[in-house]
């Protein structure tokens, strides 16, 4: 599925495998649990493009810029001048309708490219 098509539940979750992407193979145990809840926080639900309190720090976290473009928002990768300004951008950039769609589909194909299997 391209990433750039993703929205709601299967976006929230193509976002929260690449916050865990670093503990792929690990042991489930006391360890990982706590690191991987203190990694997400916790609150639940976990929509983090739906909902600032989560996807608002992995913009900061990951410097991803977020622009108004017309009707729709741009999310740009790790821009060159952020924040005082955009330059340009070595990753991927992302459309969609909210910030937070269009930041979270920048983050999963920053991670995984712009198709992750359906």
């Amino acid at each position: 599925m391209k990433v750039r098509e993703l929205i709601c539940d299967p976006l929230d979750i193509w976002v929260c495998r690449a916050e865990l992407e670093e503990f792929t193979g690990a042991r489930l145990d006391s360890g990982v649990m706590a690191a991987v809840k203190a990694k997400l926080g916790h609150d639940l639900p976990y929509w983090p493009s739906r909902d600032w309190r989560t996807g608002g720090l992995i913009i900061a976290r990951e410097r991803i810029a977020v622009i108004p473009d017309g009707d729709e928002w741009v999310a740009l990768w790790r821009p060159d001048s952020w924040p005082t300004g955009v330059v340009s951008t070595d990753g991927p950039a992302m459309t969609g309708q909210t910030a937070l769609i269009a930041a979270m589909r920048c983050f999963v194909a920053s991670k995984f490219g712009d198709e992750v299997p359906a």
